[in-house]
């Protein structure tokens, strides 16, 4: 079974994730495309946990399972970024309201990262997720490098 994070597959989340961190930070806008989130968002939690599960068999990513009963894959990276998916599925186990994807760069790479540069992220990928998706971004600096936030739901 193919999983998501092979580099051929249609979300190839962790390929996606290896040409931001080679381009560095502000390329941060290549994590979040229609074509990725269409591919979440027709997932039920149950092709999503085998899905998370097939990638930690794979060496690909880490698989932990919520108490919500939702796996969230965990990716680390050995320049200390780190790279996490979570789809929320509160109202139906067919498919997610949301997704949470979590970015953070240690302080070696955060320090490219300032509001302005944030913000310039943040409009590309509204502009890349629209109409179909909305997007919620918010950042916090921890442990000396930045975490960025990004929820992806459904258009109404």
């Amino acid at each position: 079974m193919d999983h998501i994070l092979n580099r051929p597959a249609l979300g190839a989340w962790a390929a996606a994730l290896a040409l931001v961190l080679a381009a560095g930070p502000v390329a941060a806008q290549e994590i979040l495309s229609r074509d990725r989130a269409a591919t979440l968002f027709a997932m039920s939690r149950d092709q999503w946990n085998a899905n998370a599960r097939a990638a930690e068999a794979a060496g690909a990513a880490t698989a932990r399972i919520t108490g919500d009963g939702v796996a969230r894959m965990e990716i680390l990276y050995a320049d200390g970024a780190m790279f996490y998916v979570l789809p929320e599925y509160p109202t139906s186990p067919e498919g997610p309201d949301r997704i949470q994807v979590t970015i953070t760069y240690p302080p070696t790479m955060s320090r490219m990262l300032d509001a302005e540069t944030i913000a310039a992220m943040t409009a590309e990928n509204r502009a890349e997720m629209a109409p179909d998706y909305t997007v919620s971004v918010d950042y916090e600096s921890v442990g000396g490098g930045v975490a960025i936030f990004f929820v992806i739901g459904r258009a109404e």
